[in-house]
């Protein structure tokens, strides 16, 4: 009988040990698979805080850009409304200037200060006309230029819409 008590108890001790050694081992596949869940959260939380990050940088340039891009047309507008202002205003002075030209020739009667007047006045119309085709040219590169940077302007709104499309604020 007490070697069946020895021979059960070493079965039992043996059963025991193999049983330890089993939960031993599954502590450290639970360890393991614990350890690697949380790199793995660190991980994405360190992603999550450069994409943050990464976006508040775009916001922030995206904001400016568009604070640049208002200043620049309010300028821009500014300065087509003081040309266009000095255009009438020149427009208006040469009109002036042609119509007084005009009565002096009416004035004279002698036919040489007619003939002289008639080509001042029409090297004048000349000069005036080139004058205005030059500033008409000014008038349309600076709508030009402005159009370009509001072109500029809609696609780097677009690309930060891209941005906010990948990286939207319930996945950051």
């Amino acid at each position: 009988l007490e070697a069946e008590v020895g021979r059960v108890t070493c079965q039992l001790k043996e059963a025991m040990d193999k049983m330890v050694e089993q939960k031993e081992d599954e502590i450290n596949r639970e360890r393991g698979w614990t350890d690697e869940q949380q790199e793995r959260l660190q991980a994405e939380a360190k992603s999550k805080e450069e994409s943050l990050r990464v976006l508040h940088e775009v916001q922030t340039l995206l904001a400016q850009k568009e604070e640049e891009v208002k200043a620049t047309q309010a300028s821009h507008a500014a300065q087509l409304d003081l040309l266009q202002k000095e255009l009438q205003a020149q427009m208006s002075a040469k009109e002036d200037a042609l119509r007084l030209l005009e009565e002096q020739r009416l004035r004279f009667s002698e036919r040489e200060n007619s003939e002289k007047l008639l080509e001042d006045l029409s090297w004048q119309k000349e000069e005036i006309s080139q004058q205005l085709q030059e500033e008409r040219e000014e008038k349309l590169k600076m709508h030009v230029a402005l159009q370009e940077e509001k072109l500029a302007f809609e696609v780097e709104r677009n690309n930060h819409e891209q941005v906010r499309r990948v990286f939207p604020l319930e996945f950051l």
